[in-house]
Formats: C-alpha cells, sequence, structure tokens
C-alpha cells in the first residue's frame, strides 16, 4: 500500500463500501503517481447486476445523508443544490465493451496496450473503450431497470423457465381418474413395476385366543424359533453387507534411505536421522542447530529436522501455506515470505534424496547461497543444465466461454496463461 498506483477490483460485493476502501487506500495522501482502478465485469451477468445494485446504494446514501450539507456548499460556493449536484459524478471513466454488439469481446493486446496507458485521459476512446462515461449525480434515473442476467447468447432462459411453470400447471389433474392415469403414465416410465409389500401378514391363529382363523402379525416378527430372527442386512439393506463391512485397503507407509553423512558438516560417523526425510545429523550438530530453533531429537532418530520449519519465523508446512524452500547443500529452510532475496537459485526437485527413494511433498528444493551452489557442484556433480524447469504451457484459446464468437473466426483472441 505504500508504493501501489494499481487498484484491480473483481468479484464485487453487494456492498459497495470495500471496493471504495480499497480506492481510497491507493488514493493516499502523498501519492504523486497516475492511478488506475480497474473493475472486471462479465456483461449480461450477475456480476453486472450486482455493480448496478452497489451504484444505487451509493446514489441513495448520498440523497439521504446530505442533509443540510448541500445547502451550506450551495451558498459558500454560490451555486444552486441542482447546480451542485451536476458537478458531482460517480462510476467508471472509461468503459471498455459497453455495447451489446462488443459485450464480452475479448481485448486484443493494442486494447489492453491503450487501457493501461497511464498518459491516457479520462476522456479518450481509442477503439472499443469509450472515455467520460462517468455519470453525474443531476442526472442519474434511480428508478432504471437494472441489466437482466438471464439472457444468455440471445436466449431468454427467464421466459423459458416461465412458460415450464405454465405448461406444468396446465397438466395437473382435475380428478381422481386423471391422478391415477398420470400415476399409471409415470410407473409405466420407471424399470419394472413397483413391488407391493404390506408390513404386517396374515397367519393361522386357531386356539390363539384372537378371535379369527388368520392373525395379523408384523412381517418382520414372522420367523420360526429354530432358525431366529432375520438379519437386519438381510432385511433393510438386501444383503449387501452380508459378509460383513468394507475392507479398508491402508496404503503402506513410504520408505526411504538416509544419506549416510551429516547435512552440516558433511562428516560421517554415527548419524541422528530424521524420520520425515533423508536428512542425516551429528548429535553435536543438532545442539548447535537447536540453539537457534525448536529441532527436537530423540536418540537415535530426530523427530524432525531442519527442513520441515523455517529458519527464520518456525513456520511448518501448514502455517507457510503448504511448502517450504529447503537448501540441498545445508539444513536452511525458509517459507515463502523468509527466502532471501539475493544469491537464491530455485532447482525445485532433489536428484540424491529422490535416488534415496524419497519424493517431497511439501518442499520446493534451492540453493540458498552461492556457497551452498558450490558444494553441489562440486560433492554430488549438480549442473544447471540438468535443472527440472517448469515448462509454461501452451497458448489456449478461451472465447468459447463468452457469450459469443470474436470478431471474425479467422483470427481468434488467444489469451496466453503466463
Amino acid at each position: 500500500l505504500q508504493t501501489a498506483d494499481t487498484c484491480i477490483l473483481f468479484d464485487s460485493d453487494w456492498n459497495p463500501q470495500p471496493d471504495i476502501q480499497a480506492m481510497a487506500r491507493v488514493h493516499r495522501i502523498g501519492q504523486k503517481k497516475v492511478v488506475h482502478v480497474y473493475r472486471l465485469i462479465s456483461g449480461g451477468t450477475l456480476e453486472e447486476r450486482i455493480f448496478e445494485r452497489a451504484q444505487k446504494k451509493l446514489y441513495l446514501d448520498h440523497m439521504v445523508n446530505r442533509g443540510d450539507t448541500t445547502e451550506e456548499e450551495a451558498s459558500s460556493s454560490g451555486l444552486s443544490g441542482s447546480e451542485l449536484l451536476a458537478t458531482l459524478t460517480f462510476g467508471c471513466n472509461a468503459v471498455f465493451g459497453e455495447s451489446a454488439n462488443d459485450l464480452n469481446v475479448l481485448p486484443s493486446w493494442d486494447d489492453i496496450d491503450a487501457i493501461t496507458d497511464r498518459s491516457r485521459h479520462e476522456g479518450d476512446s481509442v477503439g472499443l473503450l469509450k472515455g467520460g462515461a462517468a455519470k453525474k449525480a443531476s442526472e442519474y434515473d434511480a428508478n432504471e431497470e437494472m441489466t437482466p442476467c438471464q439472457i444468455f447468447g440471445g436466449v431468454d432462459f427467464a421466459a423459458i423457465k416461465e412458460k415450464a411453470k405454465t405448461d406444468k400447471k396446465l397438466q395437473i389433474p382435475k380428478g381422481v381418474r386423471s391422478i391415477a392415469s398420470m400415476w399409471l403414465d409415470e410407473v409405466s416410465v420407471q424399470e419394472g413395476k413397483r413391488e407391493r409389500k404390506s408390513r404386517l401378514v396374515m397367519v393361522d391363529g386357531m386356539g390363539s385366543g384372537y378371535g379369527t382363523k388368520s392373525v395379523p402379525i408384523l412381517a418382520a416378527n414372522n420367523y420360526e424359533l429354530n432358525a431366529g430372527e432375520s438379519s437386519v442386512f438381510q432385511r433393510e439393506l438386501k444383503g449387501q453387507y452380508a459378509s460383513g463391512p468394507p475392507v479398508v485397503v491402508k496404503k503402506p507407509p513410504r520408505t526411504w534411505k538416509n544419506q549416510d553423512f551429516c547435512q552440516l558438516c558433511y562428516g560421517t560417523g554415527d548419524l541422528m536421522k530424521c524420520t520425515k526425510c533423508p536428512v542425516s545429523l551429528h548429535t553435536q550438530c543438532c545442539d548447535i542447530i537447536a540453539e537457534s530453533t525448536s529441532i527436537t531429537r530423540t536418540i537415535p532418530t530426530l523427530k524432525l529436522c531442519t527442513h520441515h520449519k523455517c529458519m527464520k519465523c518456525n513456520k511448518s508446512y501448514t502455517s507457510a501455506g503448504g511448502i517450504l524452500y529447503a537448501c540441498q547443500s545445508c539444513p536452511n529452510s525458509f517459507c515463502e515470505d523468509c527466502v532471501p532475496t539475493d544469491g537464491v537459485r530455485m532447482i525445485y526437485s532433489c536428484p540424491r534424496f529422490e535416488d534415496l527413494g524419497f519424493h517431497s511433498l511439501h518442499n520446493a528444493y534451492i540453493h540458498c547461497s552461492k556457497r551452498c551452489e558450490k558444494i553441489a557442484t562440486k560433492k554430488w556433480g549438480w549442473n544447471i543444465a540438468n535443472t527440472k524447469n517448469l515448462k509454461c504451457p501452451d497458448e489456449i484459446d478461451v472465447g468459447f466461454a463468452f457469450g459469443h464468437q470474436t470478431k471474425t473466426t479467422a483470427k481468434k483472441m488467444i489469451v496466453k496463461v503466463m
């Protein structure tokens, strides 16, 4: 916020105040740069509806809370109330793709250059960018209908939904015979006929004192004493788990080998092994590191080595956003906020750890200094040519995701994923 001169607003809320606060912070006291505020809205969608509602709230807030302020300002400036309202402007100074024909058209690179041009004035219009679009409070129509957000690709989905409701009302049966006919039609569509079951069964009740030959009992209680009561699995779940609950197969634990030298002094001998990665350390080296970190150990293993917490702020994987940057050549490890800015090289993976069978899920490996990079080159033959560089994805065409195709089918707008 101390040096920002650009504010990008997207996914706006029904309450316009957070957006106003963000814009006010960019226009702070002492700002000497040209400030640009960009608001990203998909035309004809709920985003445009939210923005229009927010504008009405701002207008209503000004008209309700102005009180005697307008009269005082008018008397001090010599302007009438209507003239003073004509000087109050709000909204966007320039709009890209405002007309219906240009709605949701992807901007070309020339359009993006024109939008981000710091030398452009508020009233300039370039291509599909229309300047001077700010509204005056005196001309604002608070009763104007908001943009419908249920029209897509020229199809009015609100009308289709209303027609479906009307057709459904017309199909409501008028009598008992019509209800029976509709029920038979619904049943015939389903696969097979519905099996009719009764909770009661009639059994022989002679001599039971019930008073009739047949006695009704619950079907669940109709079993022989020798056979016993029917199983709940058979009766309720139709034998789905008759053989017992499903067996959960647990994944085997991850295994790897620990390195045979100390990560700090590179010496051999009696080493303590980390339980979460291949790092090994001498006991005395652990004591040296423990003076400045929260490393804990239980002989003959390390509970966690320093590659699992930030050396500066002591953040774990969870606190650091799920990833730590560990040095391949030393015990140092950093979170994203504490990574040094000078002399650091990202290598992403650690080939010597992978040879030991360890593939990290939470570490991106680095060389935290020039010294560590020289050690990696000398001891393990690290070479920058063998570094796995992340490949930039291919170009993708996103024109299909908008209301209609771009200007010409021959020249489609291509957005590069940077």
